[in-house]
């Protein structure tokens, strides 16, 4: 919905009608943009069949560089920085852990290739923040989207809010209409595996805490 947001002019179009304008606005199309998603989960599957819904070219960061149907190509985390120049948008929808830890640094930022969209789905110290503020200044990164937080709720004097190359959502990403649907039959479907002895959807290793 932001990446839409961004690429499509709402603001000047609603303007225009305002002022009974009659005036054509051309727009960014997410067709033939290229998304690179961090961590090929629950979150990251969806994303993908999403953006592919609209044309958009998807590769996919994993344990395993495995392609499938809406991964057109596919890497590890240490491959990330032959990635980076080429995503319009990145998403970052992995867990936190030892590796993922401030991943998205400097080196990271330096890689990126200008005007593109960052999206932070994940958790907030997926990112260091001072060099996401340097590469939002210096203009290799045209727009950050960040719903979660180093720090939740997100302290009234962090300058996150008031960027104004940042949207900043208070961990919203989950409060869909239809997630508490999609959890009751998440619930409902492993109850009914742990009962028959069947191994469980998307149960926690707890390796991976960090």
């Amino acid at each position: 919905g932001q990446v839409l947001n961004i690429f499509q002019p709402f603001e000047q179009q609603r303007q225009l009608q305002e002022a009974k304008t009659w005036k054509i606005t051309p727009f960014r199309e997410i067709w033939r943009t290229n998304w690179l998603i961090v961590g090929y989960g629950p979150i990251g599957q969806e994303t993908a069949r999403k953006v592919k819904a609209f044309g958009a070219s998807t590769t996919v960061i994993r344990r395993s560089p495995e392609t499938n149907e809406l991964v057109d190509q596919a890497g590890m985390l240490a491959d990330i920085g032959q990635y980076l120049p080429e995503a319009d948008v990145i998403v970052l929808a992995c867990p936190l852990n030892a590796e993922t830890r401030g991943f998205a640094n400097q080196e990271f930022f330096s890689k990126v290739k200008e005007g593109a969209i960052l999206l932070n789905i994940g958790r907030g110290l997926l990112i260091d923040d001072t060099a996401l503020m340097a590469a939002l200044d210096e203009g290799r990164l045209a727009t950050a989207v960040l719903d979660v937080f180093r720090t939740e709720p997100l302290p009234a004097d962090d300058k996150l809010w008031t960027h104004p190359k940042i949207r900043a959502t208070s961990h919203t990403s989950f409060a869909g209409g239809g997630g508490a649907t999609r959890w009751k039959e998440l619930f409902l479907d492993n109850l009914k595996r742990f009962v028959q002895g069947e191994a469980l959807v998307n149960e926690v290793n707890p390796n991976d805490i960090p």
